[in-house]
């Protein structure tokens, strides 16, 4: 087998060098798009969060309004005891979705 000519390594390397500014390039805009991706999975968790807090707040608010005890001018407080919450929490299930305008909060006895 004969060496190769200085030519022909010369085009051997630019067509490499083609090939890795093409890989380059592709894997560059795979990434752009990766990070597109995680920016609206990013800001979709970043809403249902909010979502998920707003509902948390208007239950509590509500239970605390026609069941607590009023403590000042414009201020009502609700005491859970710990053991209360963790017979609550063991014994029923409860659910919370939104169903257009109106917040739906379902409790549902777990049975054993």
């Amino acid at each position: 087998m004969r060496p190769e000519r200085n030519c022909d390594k010369i085009k051997r390397l630019e067509r490499e060098l083609r090939t890795c500014e093409e890989r380059r390039k592709a894997a560059g805009q795979e990434v752009r798009r990766l990070h597109r991706e995680l920016e609206r999975t990013r800001q979709a968790y970043a809403g249902a969060a909010r979502e998920t807090q707003t509902a948390a707040d208007l239950i509590l608010g509500a239970a605390a309004l026609s069941r607590g005890a009023r403590v000042g001018a414009g201020a009502w407080e609700l005491r859970i005891s710990a053991q209360a919450a963790r017979g609550i929490r063991q014994g029923y299930r409860v659910l919370a979705r939104k169903d257009g305008e109106h917040y739906i909060i379902r409790v549902e006895e777990v049975k054993p």
